[in-house]
């Protein structure tokens, strides 16, 4: 006979060997998605960067521009190397 949805739920999550899984999947594509973020912050970082530049000219500007460059290259780079050794269930 048939397991009603909910026990399924609960047998599965009552294996510890499941359950550790889960939370490790879930925190997982937690990661994943934080990284994410993190890159498009990357973006928004080169676009004020960029938009400063066209405001203000300072002899600053071409180092704050490769550490913008620098900063989104490394946040790519993290990215990449987090979703290639990710192993998802």
């Amino acid at each position: 006979m048939n397991q009603l949805p909910v026990s399924q739920f609960v047998s599965f999550f009552s294996n510890p060997q499941n359950t550790t899984s889960a939370v490790l999947g879930t925190m997982k594509l937690l990661i994943v998605l934080v990284l994410s973020l993190y890159l498009v912050f990357g973006v928004i970082i080169l676009r004020q960067i960029s938009l400063m530049i066209k405001t203000v000219d300072t002899p600053l500007t071409p180092k704050i521009k490769f550490l913008g460059y620098i900063h989104m290259i490394f946040s790519i780079l993290v990215l990449l190397s987090d979703v290639a050794t990710e192993k998802f269930l």
